[in-house]
């Protein structure tokens, strides 16, 4: 019955959306559309139901997954699937498409890795950058779908609607770029996020969490990254109602630049859980996979070496083994290529959140955000928030802390000190008299010797103190 619940929500929801008389509402009260763009933002509901699906780590899951990404049994004219299929046709005036084409060698280059990660097989169709999905097991082949999805089909389609909407404005009417414009930004933030920038399950929202685990952002802040984004969004928007073409297609690039952070940052952090903390789940294999076809090949325009790197290290049956450094450096080799900053991306986090993870640090000493690291103060304040003292005392300078400390030593030594001297005369006192008594008693020849008995005070507590 869940299922079916699953399936029946993803097959309607864009009914449900464009029934909404709202159409033209803002995107986060930052970006309103020319047009109706609802079909698009609605694949955030796709993505959704499939993430649900696939989150059972079993095969019909996996079924049940792609008969959501196929549209069978519902729409089948408007679907994931028939982005993957058409992208090439839409967008073939997108050099970011062209690249992914010419690279993989497919025009459905999308479909073709997502069909063979539902199915568990190896993409033998690409020319470069195979995909041996038998290496992975259904929860890895889920967690490849589920990132799959958004990292390797909606984000070159985004960028690839923004590319075609810059290249087709001329100097007086843009309603035709404009459209496309508009498709990008739904397609990027979704309806979930689109009123109040919360949840999602696009691109947008993948932005949002990466920038919290880099250190870029506060948790449940819009990342650095958005905010760009969408200044960029209301800029070319601008620039292509006034014809000013040349400015559009400059907003397009940068956007496709900012866009790649979350990508790298996204890789980055799965690489170093299954390398640097040994965590070879199938989950995090098949998340690598899915970012590292996303990025494969964006890299080996970078350099060919670097997209040998991507390869040899994150794709499936290669990332258990893969290095996390190697591909740390083979990412910022490429910052300057791709029009990012190591400001742009950060470094990875730790979990207590006292600073970055080691070796996973930014590059050119960029720091956390004021608001991220937990200081030690705090911590201990939090630690015990009934004793008032204990907060004042841990909060004390180190050289007052020593001071009162060496105090305490002091008084503790000398107090053993008398307590010694005193317990060794109480000591001598009893023995004599002892002495004294048993004489009185004894035979006449017999000699009694008393025994004085050594008393040591334990001052262990005070080497504790210290």
């Amino acid at each position: 019955m869940a299922k079916l619940c699953i399936l029946a929500v993803a097959l309607n929801a864009r009914s449900v959306l464009s029934s909404d008389n709202e159409w033209n509402r803002p995107f986060l009260g930052l970006y309103k559309p020319t047009i109706n763009v609802d079909t698009y933002s609605a694949f955030d509901i796709d993505q959704r139901a499939i993430k649900a699906s696939v989150s059972s780590h079993t095969k019909s899951g996996l079924t049940q997954g792609y008969e959501i990404y196929s549209g069978n049994g519902g729409d089948s004219s408007f679907n994931l699937w028939r982005l993957a299929n058409r992208m090439h046709i839409v967008l073939g005036g997108s050099p970011t498409v062209q690249l992914y084409l010419d690279y993989y060698g497919v025009n459905n280059f999308a479909d073709v890795w997502l069909e063979h990660a539902y199915e568990g097989e190896t993409s033998e169709e690409f020319d470069k950058g195979d995909s041996d999905f038998s290496q992975l097991d259904v929860e890895g082949r889920s967690a490849a779908v589920r990132y799959g999805t958004p990292a390797l089909l909606s984000w070159p389609y985004v960028v690839g609607l923004l590319e075609v909407s810059a290249t087709k404005c001329k100097d007086e009417s843009n309603q035709d770029a404009m459209k496309h414009w508009d498709e990008a930004v739904a397609l990027y933030v979704g309806s979930v996020a689109r009123d109040t920038g919360k949840g999602g399950y696009m691109l947008y929202t993948l932005a949002n969490e990466e920038c919290y685990r880099f250190g870029r952002c506060k948790k449940g802040e819009r990342s650095p990254i958005n905010t760009e984004i969408f200044e960029l969004f209301n800029s070319g928007q601008t620039h292509l109602r006034n014809g000013k073409c040349a400015d559009a297609f400059k907003d397009a690039y940068e956007i496709g630049a900012l866009m790649k952070v979350p990508l790298i940052q996204a890789a980055g952090r799965a690489m170093y859980a299954l390398d640097v903390e040994d965590i070879h789940r199938q989950s995090t294999q098949g998340e690598a996979a899915a970012y590292g076809a996303a990025l494969l090949p964006l890299m080996n325009d970078c350099g060919q070496g670097n997209g040998h790197i991507m390869y040899n290290n994150m794709f499936p049956g290669k990332a258990s083994k893969g290095s996390y450094e190697v591909v740390k450096a083979s990412f910022e080799r490429c910052y300057d290529h791709f029009g990012i900053t190591c400001k742009h991306v950060g470094g990875l986090v730790n979990y207590s959140l006292t600073g970055y993870s080691k070796n996973a640090e930014a590059c050119e000493g960029v720091q956390p955000v004021d608001g991220i690291l937990v200081k030690f103060s705090n911590r201990a304040s939090q630690q015990s928030p009934t004793s008032s003292s204990s907060v004042a005392e841990s909060s004390q300078p180190q050289n007052q802390s020593s001071s009162s400390g060496g105090v305490n030593i002091a008084l503790i030594i000398s107090l053993s000190a008398m307590c010694t001297l005193f317990l060794i005369l109480m000591v001598v006192a009893l023995n004599k008299r002892k002495s004294r008594d048993e004489r009185e008693f004894a035979p006449p020849n017999e000699v009694f010797q008393s025994e004085q008995t050594a008393v040591a005070v334990d001052d262990e507590e005070g080497n504790e103190i210290i």
